[in-house]
Formats: C-alpha cells, sequence, structure tokens
C-alpha cells in the first residue's frame, strides 16, 4: 500500500467511527422523543381520567340530591 491508500484508510475509519457516533446520538435523541411522548400521552390521560371521575361523581350527587330523605339509605 502507499502512503496516499493509508491515508485515505485512515480517513474513511476515522469518518465512518464520526458517522457511528452521530447515528448514536440520533438514536438517543429520538429515544428521548419518545419517552417524551408517552409521558405527554400519559398525562392527557390522567388529566381526561380525573375530568370524567369529576363529572361522574357530580351527576352521581345530583341523582343522591333528587332522592327522598327516605330512599337515600
Amino acid at each position: 500500500m502507499n502512503r496516499d491508500n493509508i491515508g485515505l484508510i485512515s480517513f474513511l475509519s476515522d469518518k465512518l467511527k464520526w458517522l457511528d457516533g452521530e447515528r448514536i446520538a440520533i438514536k438517543a435523541q429520538l429515544f428521548d422523543l419518545g419517552i417524551a411522548e408517552q409521558k405527554r400521552r400519559d398525562e392527557n390521560e390522567a388529566a381526561l381520567y380525573g375530568e370524567v371521575k369529576k363529572v361522574i361523581d357530580e351527576v352521581l350527587v345530583r341523582n343522591l340530591q333528587k332522592l327522598k330523605p327516605t330512599q337515600r339509605g
């Protein structure tokens, strides 16, 4: 091998290492985005569940208030 080929191989090897590092960094960012998205979904679901529970409780209270005192138990 001549000196030019060795230099080219060294350059390409370094470039591949850099690209592999970039690939790993991108995968980590995608993983973090996935976790953030799941957290956002969980928070939205919890908020929705809380609102639904609140409405159900309000309906139950109104229905209990409509009952006569003897029907309330």
